[in-house]
C-alpha cells in the first residue's frame, strides 16, 4: 500500500478491545488529516512489516513490540485468517490455533528473507491441474502484502502470464485493469512455485471479483482480474493470495506458514518440482485485445462517460494522483441525451444477450 498522507503524531492508550485490559499506554501513532491513500470505508492502517534489514525505509513505532513491552504478548507472531465477504476474517496475535486450520498437519513454512517486507521468491507457475500448463521462470522476488487488495505482476512476466491466463476468455483491458465476466466456469486455479519448491494457490474467486465503485445497475456480470501488471521487477502477492489460508507470520525466524483455514476450499501446500518448460509468450502482448467485444466495450465506456474515472482500488498503482488525473483528461465528453441513448442501446443489447443465454 502506498500513497500520500498528511497529519500529525500523537499518543494514546491502545487496546485490543475497547472494554478490555490488554492495552499499551502512550503508543505513538500518526493521525491522518488528509490522504490520497485510504478508501472512504477504511479508518487507518496498522503496520505489520517483518522488521528485518532496512535500507530505504524507516521502522516507526511498532504495535506488536509495544504490546510485548506491556506484557500483553509474549512473542511477535501473528496470523491472518482471510475469507470472502460472506465469512468472518480475523487476526490472531501472539499464538496460533490448530482450530483455525483445516488440518494442522498440512501446515508448511516458507523461508523468507531478513528484510523490511515479508519477502520471498517464486520460480514457477501452473495454470490449472494440467502439468503441461506448468512453466518455470527466473527466480523473482515476491512481497506478501496484506495491505494490497490485488496482486501485481512484474513487467518481465506480465505478457506471458496474461496471455496464458486469458486464453479462451473474453475480456477488455482498461489501462492496467482486465475486465471479465463474473461467471467463473472455465477459470482454473493458478499455482505458484515458491523458492523452496512449494506450490501455493490462487482460486478463481481469489482473482475474479466485482468491479468496485460501479453504479449498481451496471455492475451485473462485470468483474475484474485481481492481477495487474506494473513496471517493477518483483511480484506483489496481495491479500487476494492470502484469502483461504491461515497465514502465520513469524518475525523471529522470517518464516511464513501457510495452511488452508478451517472453512477454506484451497488445496494443501505441497512440495513440487521446477517445471521443464519456460514461461514465454507466443504473440505480442498488444495483440491479445482481439477478444474485445462490443457489449463489454459499451459497458466500460458507459461507466467512463458517467463516472470519469478508473476503479479506485486499495493499491497505490491505481490511486496515484498522476494516473487518476491522466485518466480524467482522456474521458470523452458527451451530452446527456447521447448518454441516455447509449445506455438504452446497451440495455437492449444486454437484455437480448441474456434472453439468448436463457434459451440455451
Amino acid at each position: 500500500m502506498s500513497g500520500y498522507i498528511e497529519g500529525q503524531t500523537g499518543q494514546d492508550k491502545v487496546c485490543f478491545q475497547a472494554s478490555g485490559n490488554q492495552c499499551t499506554d502512550n503508543f505513538e501513532f500518526f493521525l491522518i488529516d488528509y490522504n490520497q491513500l485510504l478508501p472512504p470505508d477504511m479508518d487507518g492502517v496498522l503496520g505489520l512489516c517483518a522488521r528485518g534489514k532496512v535500507e530505504d525505509h524507516e521502522n516507526g513505532p511498532d504495535f506488536i513490540d509495544a504490546m510485548i513491552n506491556s506484557e500483553v504478548l509474549t512473542n511477535s507472531t501473528f496470523a491472518f485468517s482471510l475469507s470472502n465477504d460472506e465469512e468472518q476474517s480475523y487476526i490472531d496475535f501472539g499464538s496460533i490455533r490448530d482450530a483455525a486450520m483445516s488440518d494442522p498437519e498440512d501446515l508448511k513454512y516458507l523461508q523468507l528473507e531478513d528484510h523490511f517486507f515479508w519477502l520471498g521468491q517464486w520460480t514457477g507457475i501452473r495454470f490449472g491441474e494440467d502439468k503441461e500448463q506448468a512453466f518455470k521462470f527466473a527466480e523473482t522476488d515476491v512481497v506478501y502484502d496484506s495491505g494490497s487488495s490485488i496482486s501485481m505482476v512484474p513487467e518481465h512476466l506480465a505478457p506471458a502470464f496474461f496471455q496464458k491466463l486469458l486464453t479462451d476468455h473474453e475480456y477488455v483491458q482498461w489501462e492496467d485493469v482486465f475486465l471479465v465476466g463474473c461467471d467463473m466456469e472455465g477459470w482454473h486455479s493458478v499455482y505458484l512455485l515458491t523458492g523452496d519448491h512449494y506450490w501455493v494457490e490462487y482460486l478463481p474467486e481469489d482473482y475474479i471479483f466485482p468491479v468496485p465503485d460501479m453504479p449498481e445497475d451496471s455492475s451485473d456480470g462485470l468483474c475484474m482480474l485481481g492481477f495487474m501488471a506494473f513496471d517493477e521487477d518483483f511480484i506483489v502477492a496481495g491479500n487476494n493470495f492470502l484469502r483461504g489460508y491461515y497465514s502465520i507470520h513469524q518475525r523471529e525466524s522470517f518464516q511464513l506458514g501457510l495452511v488452508p483455514h478451517a472453512t477454506s476450499s484451497k488445496s494443501a501446500v505441497v512440495k513440487g518440482e521446477v517445471p521443464y518448460k519456460t514461461l514465454s509468450t507466443e504473440v505480442s502482448y498488444a495483440n491479445v485485445l482481439h477478444n474485445l467485444t462490443l457489449t463489454w466495450f459499451g459497458m466500460v465506456m458507459w461507466w467512463v462517460f458517467i463516472e470519469g474515472k478508473v476503479p479506485e482500488l486499495n493499491n497505490g498503482s491505481l490511486q496515484s494522483s498522476k494516473k487518476t488525473l491522466r485518466a480524467k483528461k482522456t474521458v470523452k465528453k458527451s451530452n446527456q441525451k447521447e448518454l441516455e441513448e447509449t445506455i438504452a442501446k446497451l440495455q437492449a443489447q444486454i437484455a437480448t444477450q441474456n434472453e439468448g443465454n436463457s434459451m440455451e
